[in-house]
């Protein structure tokens, strides 16, 4: 059982995008292996006391979101 890739996408303010054209982006980039199974935006990422990206804190944001849906 390996993990299943998800982006979670920050969208600036004064671009709209949609799930399907950041999809097709990956597809034309990415091995099948690496495409995203799921999008998701949200404001901001949750940061470390050193300001790097918390991969921890980011799953069980995923979590929560999934047994929310």
């Amino acid at each position: 059982m390996g993990e299943v890739p998800v982006a979670l996408v920050v969208p600036r303010p004064t671009v709209e995008v949609k799930p399907s054209e950041l999809l097709e982006h990956c597809h034309s980039r990415l091995p099948p292996v690496k495409i995203p199974r799921k999008i998701v935006f949200v404001e901001q990422l949750p940061r470390s006391a050193l300001g790097k990206v918390n991969r921890n804190q980011l799953r069980r944001n995923l979590s929560l979101t999934e047994e929310n849906s």
